[in-house]
C-alpha cells in the first residue's frame, strides 16, 4: 500500500502520537499466528 517505508513510519507516528495503548490481556489471532510461525522456524 505504501511505496516508501519512511512515509509509512511517518503516518503511523502521526496516528499514534499522544495515543494510549490499552492492553486487554487477550491474545489476538495475529499474535498467535506470529508466535506459531516463530516456533515452526525454530523447529526447522
Amino acid at each position: 500500500m505504501f511505496t516508501d517505508s519512511r512515509l509509512c513510519v511517518a503516518i503511523v507516528d502521526r496516528l499514534t502520537f499522544n495515543g494510549a495503548i490499552t492492553q486487554t490481556g487477550t491474545a489476538t489471532y495475529l499474535l498467535a499466528h506470529t508466535k506459531a510461525q516463530a516456533e515452526r522456524a525454530e523447529a526447522s
